[in-house]
């Protein structure tokens, strides 16, 4: 695959241009979001527990099953009709 030619003078013309485009585009895409994935998995491992988030259950206490959660929003009004 080659997107550069040199002419007899030395010159580089660009052969393939949309080719060349797509190939780089491409490229630096994917490197950009393997960075970004990698990154955020720095991120997640030293501030957080590491990935809890994409556990099916959380790890609250066994004991406090049965009672009823603590509404966090202080909306009661809409509670009341």
């Amino acid at each position: 695959m080659v997107f550069l030619k040199v002419d007899k003078n030395g010159n580089y013309e660009l052969n393939k241009p949309f080719s060349t485009f797509i190939y780089l585009s491409t490229a630096v895409g994917f490197g950009v979001l393997i960075f970004a994935l990698l990154l955020y998995a720095m991120i997640q491992l030293i501030t957080s527990s590491g990935f809890s988030e994409l556990s099916s259950t959380t790890g609250g206490n066994d004991d406090d099953e049965d009672e009823e959660r603590e509404r966090i929003d202080d909306n009661d009004d809409l509670e009341d009709v």
